[in-house]
């Protein structure tokens, strides 16, 4: 998932109600995951950066507040991974 989002965003794609609850995780019998972003319709195309950072910060919310409500297997270190292949 580290470049998943970034590929939106490239595109300036900004899915407007980014959370946990709206990304699918599709497990195989190996190591490997497919990941698939629902719930579009509210999204939009935005010019320049700015908006981004705050896109993350609502998804990086979403993933704290799940933990703590649903116990979902989420760390800091996860978001780091988010990040680093965010930026590359």
């Amino acid at each position: 998932m580290p470049n998943y989002f970034a590929s939106y965003h490239n595109r300036q794609i900004c899915h407007t109600d980014l959370n946990a609850h709206n990304i699918l995780v599709q497990h195989f019998a190996t190591p490997e995951q497919k990941y698939w972003l629902i719930d579009f319709d509210k999204c939009t195309e935005k010019s320049g950066n700015n908006w981004k950072a705050q896109n993350l910060a609502r998804l990086h919310r979403s993933f704290i507040k799940e933990v703590n409500k649903l116990a979902i297997k989420f760390t800091e270190q996860d978001w780091d991974e988010i990040l680093s292949g965010y930026k590359g």
